[in-house]
């Protein structure tokens, strides 16, 4: 059985990883860092069989990310894979989305995609000073569907993403055009407002890690939005 995990969500990824591993928990355990592939030993994890005997369960991480658009070796490392007895199961495992036609590349394998709600964007983009109402809606409509907790650290993210633009730090792993909106939202910010907005989100996850507040997390990321956003 061959499955490929990938998507922006690596958290939800990475559970469901956990949970093809423990519903094997017989067969020998492998793991290959896709970013340090050595062709040599990725084959030999691969076509070797199990000292026991029994099932192979090789996990092979961030290995399409590396390749990127090579879809001739992508294609001969698929052809390597689909070739193998049923006793080995391979679990591709990617930190982001891949391509259509990187996924097309692969062949036919069990591919599943983890990623966040597009209105979870929406109302990270949404975050300013002149947006309070907008802001709210979208999270009430958010915390109908999704984890507050999730919310609370992707509001984290951004913010630490726009101080960091402001302190003209580079981004790495972000795209010319996600950086092109993070610098249009950052205008409606100074930097210091950007590390209140900080300070307040990490006061409230550590409360709530601690249990030292009567609020619960969607509450308190309502009254982030009424008390630094309006």
């Amino acid at each position: 059985m061959i499955y490929l995990l990938h998507g922006d969500n690596t958290e939800a990824s990475r559970n469901e990883l956990i949970r093809l591993r423990e519903n094997n928990p017989d067969a020998e355990y492998r793991e290959i860092d896709g970013k340090t592939l050595d062709e040599s030993a990725f084959v030999t994890a691969l076509e070797s069989h199990s000292l026991f005997g029994g099932k192979v369960l090789l996990v092979v991480e961030r290995l399409l990310t590396s390749i990127g658009k090579k879809l001739a070796l992508l294609k001969k490392i698929a052809n390597r894979v689909h070739n193998l007895d049923a006793d080995t199961i391979v679990i591709f495992w990617e930190e982001k989305k891949c391509s259509d036609s990187v996924v097309k590349a692969f062949g036919k394998v069990d591919v599943r995609e983890f990623s966040y709600p597009k209105i979870l964007f929406q109302y990270l983009d949404a975050i300013n000073p002149s947006n309070p109402k907008q802001i709210l809606s979208l999270l009430h409509i958010l915390l109908k569907t999704d984890a507050p907790e999730l919310i609370l650290f992707m509001t984290e993210k951004r913010i630490r993403e726009l101080i960091a633009l402001k302190a003209h730090t580079n981004l790495t792993g972000l795209s010319p055009w996600q950086v092109s909106r993070l610098t249009s939202q950052n205008r409606a910010f100074t930097i210091d407002k950007l590390r209140a907005m900080h300070t307040t989100l990490t006061q409230a996850e550590y409360s709530l890690k601690t249990g030292t507040t009567p609020f619960d997390c969607s509450q308190l990321l309502k009254q982030f939005v009424i008390d630094e956003l309006s």
